[in-house]
């Protein structure tokens, strides 16, 4: 009777043991296409077979697939790629900004402006080719204001780009807390405390595509995460990071430049300045745009702005205007002169003045006075052939802005392709440790569908056993 009962209970263990095998596999099917899903495998341990125990099988728990070398390396490439795509993000937007499509470029203004000239120089004494000098020189005007404005403009947005990467850090933050906690209450292997620590880890991934980080691995269970210099979690405790702005140059009080910061710090602590160490993920990619980049292009812009119009007033200045009286300046600032770089760009404007009396324009020379005369004209034409400042013509100066940008971009968007590469081999990598083999799962589940279907069997022949061995007692 006894060795009847054990064999029940042999069997019965095996029903249970197998039943749970079954649900792991059945979970592994379901989530093999979830992102970041983890294989897992149920541990089956034989119980031995003594006077108190019949044997069998019982389940020991869940194992979850890990390779932590594959999970270092995921992190580490999300945080160069986030970098990368950021900031390549960013140049096709500064791209759009400086090279405009045909006919709304700077060199299509300058060539208009040029060609203004050249025809007042025909008829000196025209009001309506004057009409037309005018707004040309104001549409160049426009066309350096919109793009400064547009590349500040750029500047303001990242700003606020970053302050959103940054709260999604903290609010990921948080949760990873959550999630490390409950790790380290459940003390048993399960396919619940293993889905805690599949959303741990895709957490983890998101923080470092927005910031770089280090994992630091506890016995308990948990995860120390360390990132430019900093602890930003550890032990519970939680930093948050903060962007702020400061002056670019703090040499230069009247610079009106700004460059990001980030700080971390804990409620009653001082803020920690991590700003040079932040060289991975969206963050480092956003600074990188916007205060090397753009700075880069917006002080090119603003210096050929500052050199064209300062020869233009200068040759400007030269001439009589059609009354043969001194000509005001051509270009001003919003305070009179023209604003020095910084800034240029999208302080200048055309001089209202003349804008309001078109014979205060100077087309002739005091040796060759009006109606006539046309030498200021002649030789503001002769600018476009001129080496502003000594870097070239206006259109030499303009292909160069228009020639780094693109290379800006180009460089942006092949470090993109590489990183895209770096980290699908990475996935690839984690996916070979942790991902879920459809094929070896189905060999699984009828393995495992067939040891169940054989402790049923085992089951009903001792449950006949013990029939007729009771029908005879």
């Amino acid at each position: 009777m006894s060795s009847l009962l054990g064999v029940l209970s042999t069997a019965q263990s095996g029903l249970l043991a197998n039943s749970a095998a079954i649900a792991v596999t059945g979970e592994n099917i379901t989530g093999a296409n979830t992102p970041g899903y983890s294989k897992r495998t149920a541990i089956l341990e034989n119980r031995s077979l003594n006077a108190s125990s019949a044997g069998g099988v019982s389940v020991a728990g869940v194992q979850r697939a890990s390779n932590l070398f594959a999970e270092s390396a995921l992190v580490t490439e999300r945080a160069y790629w986030g970098a990368a795509d950021s900031r390549s993000s960013a140049m096709r937007r500064v791209e759009g900004v400086l090279t405009p499509g045909d006919g709304f470029g700077l060199d299509d203004r300058f060539g208009e402006f040029f060609k203004s000239w050249e025809q007042l120089a025909q008829k000196p004494d025209d009001l309506a080719l004057r009409r037309d000098v005018i707004a040309k020189s104001q549409s160049l005007a426009e066309a350096f204001n919109t793009m400064g404005a547009g590349l500040d403009g750029l500047k303001t947005s990242l700003f606020g780009e970053a302050g959103a990467v940054v709260a999604e850090v903290n609010s990921r933050l948080e949760k990873i807390n959550v999630l490390n906690n409950k790790v380290i209450a459940t003390s048993q292997e399960t396919s619940g405390k293993a889905e805690i620590i599949d959303e741990r880890d895709r957490l983890i991934r998101e923080v470092s595509e927005r910031i770089s980080l280090n994992v630091v691995r506890n016995e308990n269970g948990s995860v120390a995460l360390l990132s430019s210099g900093v602890a930003l979690l550890d032990s519970g405790i939680v930093r948050s990071l903060a962007v702020g702005l400061t002056p670019l140059n703090p040499a230069d009080p009247t610079d009106p430049r700004t460059a990001l910061t980030f700080s971390a710090s804990l409620p009653n602590e001082l803020p920690r300045d991590i700003t040079d160490r932040v060289v991975g993920g969206r963050l480092a990619g956003i600074k990188e745009a916007r205060d090397i980049d753009i700075v880069e292009l917006a002080q090119k812009l603003d210096e050929l702005t500052f050199d064209f119009a300062t020869e233009a007033n200068l040759r400007h200045g030269m001439g009589v205007d059609l009354d043969g009286n001194p000509p005001p300046d051509l270009f001003v600032g919003g305070l009179g002169a023209i604003p020095s770089p910084p800034g240029t760009a999208t302080g200048i404007q055309f001089n209202s003045v003349i804008t309001a009396n078109r014979r205060l324009l100077a087309t002739a020379s005091a040796a060759n006075p009006p109606p006539g005369g046309n030498e200021t004209a002649l030789t503001l034409v002769a600018i476009q052939q001129f080496s502003l400042g000594g870097f070239g013509t206006p259109a030499e100066r303009t292909a160069q802005i228009g020639g780094e940008t693109g290379n800006k971009v180009i460089s942006a968007e092949g470090d993109v392709r590489l990183r895209e590469s770096t980290l699908s081999q990475a996935e690839q990598f984690r996916e070979e440790s942790a991902g879920v083999s459809l094929d070896e799962e189905m060999i699984n589940l009828t393995k495992f569908q067939r040891a169940f279907q054989a402790s049923t069997r085992l089951l009903q022949v001792a449950d006949q056993l013990l029939q007729e061995l009771i029908e005879k007692i």
